[in-house]
């Protein structure tokens, strides 16, 4: 009797133990599928969001040289007018009491500057959320247990994708940041 009793405590630790690793490693399972899955979705996000501030940098900084030209165009139409009056009074009297259009460029580049730092600084952001999803999901993989459920599931290292500058990449080749010459 006590051997049918043993026995049967035996096979239910042993059952309880296969259970509680099952439901370890399928926790591990869901937990690594659900940062990779979140990885990749911030990728294709990642890819939107580099088009729309590339595009919206693009735009907002055509706008000074249009109103530029339009402005121009303008003035230029504003002072022919007041060569050729017809009102008898001295063309550059009436060009000095009237009001001229004001063209303020320095607001525009000030503009322009402003969109192009928030889309840059936005970007910035998004980066680092892959990386630190990445170590997320890699730090799972690679430490215990997850390691010890890992090499039941299979799940590799998510593969970084980083967007940066062929001067980035010299700078961390070479070791040297030397001064940017903005104009």
């Amino acid at each position: 009797m006590s051997f049918q009793k043993s026995a049967s405590v035996v096979g239910l630790i042993t059952f309880v133990l296969l259970f509680m690793f099952g439901m370890g490693t399928l926790g591990f399972f869901n937990t690594s599928t659900s940062l990779i899955t979140t990885y990749e979705a911030k990728i294709d996000a990642n890819k939107a969001d580099f088009d729309n501030m590339w595009k919206t940098i693009s735009q907002v900084a055509k706008v000074p040289g249009k109103y530029k030209d339009d402005f121009q165009d303008t003035f230029t139409s504003y002072v022919k007018a007041r060569q050729g009056g017809n009102t008898g009074e001295d063309p550059l009297l009436s060009f000095l009491t009237e009001a001229v259009p004001n063209f303020d460029g320095q607001a525009l580049y000030a503009k322009v500057q402003t969109v192009v730092e928030a889309k840059r600084e936005g970007w910035t952001q998004r980066q680092k959320e892959l990386r630190d999803l990445k170590r997320e999901h890699d730090t799972l993989i690679r430490t215990f247990p997850g390691l010890a459920y890992n090499t039941l599931v299979g799940h590799v290292e998510l593969a970084a994708v980083v967007i940066t500058s062929g001067r980035t990449e010299e700078t961390f080749d070479s070791g040297q940041d030397n001064n940017v010459d903005l104009f």
